[in-house]
């Protein structure tokens, strides 16, 4: 683990827990590390689509506004793995966002289509890596808001 273990503890106590065991602080800790760590690569990808390699203030803030899609649904505390499932509404929830952008139908197509071949039992990367190439350089915001349920199809 990179994340000390003794501050996370202090954040459970801070949020009113009486007494907490050091499973509960591994498990957060854990949980903390692979978001922090989605979060960034995120970032990351955002700062090289705008020709940086200086992760800024401004790829983190649309990175972590974007991963409100991913949601922990288990936590195995014996290993702390994070199985995810991707929740339709999402899509619902993206769908609405494109409203009113630039080219929203061509980003509509787009999103359809790794929605769909998300969806599918044999998935073509392809038409995934295809599709996301083009949003990345037509609609980086979106993008970015597309890239962790990928990864979570593909248990990234």
């Amino acid at each position: 683990m990179e994340l000390p273990i003794a501050p996370v503890g202090r954040i459970i106590k801070n949020a009113g827990a009486e007494r907490v065991s050091s499973e509960a602080e591994e498990v957060l800790t854990k949980i903390l590390e692979e978001k922090g760590q989605k979060i960034a690569f995120n970032a990351i990808e955002l700062a090289k689509h705008s020709g940086r390699t200086t992760v800024k203030e401004k790829d983190m803030v649309i990175s972590i506004e974007n991963y409100h899609n991913c949601n922990i649904n288990h936590v195995d505390s014996s290993t702390a793995n994070i199985t995810q499932k991707i929740e339709i509404n999402n899509f619902n929830e993206l769908y609405k966002k494109i409203d009113g952008k630039k080219n929203s139908d061509e980003i509509k197509q787009r999103v359809n289509v790794i929605e769909m071949e998300l969806n599918n039992e044999q998935i073509d990367k392809l038409k995934i890596k295809s599709s996301m190439d083009w949003l990345k350089d037509n609609a980086i915001g979106i993008a970015a808001i597309v890239a962790p349920l990928i990864s979570k199809a593909f248990g990234a």
